[in-house]
């Protein structure tokens, strides 16, 4: 089939992408609340985009970063996070668990993941990770079944 055979699954006029909207701008919001930097959360989005092979969110999330005024070098070894000693521990413990959340080994997290994180993040920092990984993972999966195209 054809890309042009696609069909753009979010449309804006629809209840449930306006909810899902709305339900992006909460996790936000307990990002913020919870003391998540804008920066990190755009890492988590590139990072489980990485994982899902999302070029369009890869592309939208990298020019957010930047924005937010994260290090181009970091972001050339995001993929890599734990061989790199780039990045503090709370974005660490927030990379490991967003990565358990997307990829869900043995279709759990993983206790250890959990521990760890628990370690360093807050209650509300770990429900905000959490969410963040959840939200990112959905709209890859609607970018990616709907052919969103990547700018060139």
């Amino acid at each position: 089939m054809s890309e042009n055979h696609r069909v753009d699954v979010a449309d804006p006029s629809s209840g449930t992408y306006l909810g899902l909207i709305s339900l992006n701008q909460e996790v936000s919001t307990i990002a913020r609340q919870s003391g998540i930097p804008h920066g990190l959360t755009e890492l988590l989005k590139i990072r489980v985009s990485q994982i899902n092979g999302c070029v369009h969110a890869l592309q939208h999330h990298s020019a957010e970063a930047v924005e937010a005024g994260e290090d181009r070098d970091r972001l050339a070894v995001l993929a890599l996070w734990r061989r790199s000693g780039m990045f503090t521990s709370l974005e660490r413990a927030a990379l490991s668990l967003a990565e358990a959340i997307t990829e869900l080994p043995d279709q759990d997290v993983p206790a250890k993941v959990v521990r760890e994180a628990r370690m360093v993040l807050s209650h509300d920092q770990f429900v905000a990770v959490s969410w963040i990984a959840v939200m990112i993972n959905s709209w890859n999966r609607i970018s990616m079944i709907s052919g969103r195209p990547v700018a060139s």
